[in-house]
């Protein structure tokens, strides 16, 4: 699949640490608990910022940041 090939190009050392979503959530509201903005986490993700991200969604944060939220867990 497309968004198969896409993962493949990436296999370079990840600045990004993948986590799953819990529960649908919309894009502002991962970015706000995860603390980064919104234009950011959009892009990071290929995703625009005022889409809804289903939950069992698999999205990429920045290694540097740290946050808790209820929302993420990290991808087994």
């Amino acid at each position: 699949t497309n968004l198969q090939n896409q993962n493949d190009q990436n296999q370079t050392p990840s600045i990004y640490t993948e986590y799953v979503t819990q529960s649908q959530q919309t894009a502002k509201s991962l970015a706000n608990a995860i603390g980064m903005p919104l234009n950011d986490f959009a892009n990071i993700n290929g995703i625009q910022p005022g889409d809804t991200v289903k939950a069992k969604t698999v999205v990429k944060v920045p290694n540097n940041l740290a946050f808790k939220t209820a929302f993420l867990v990290p991808k087994k």
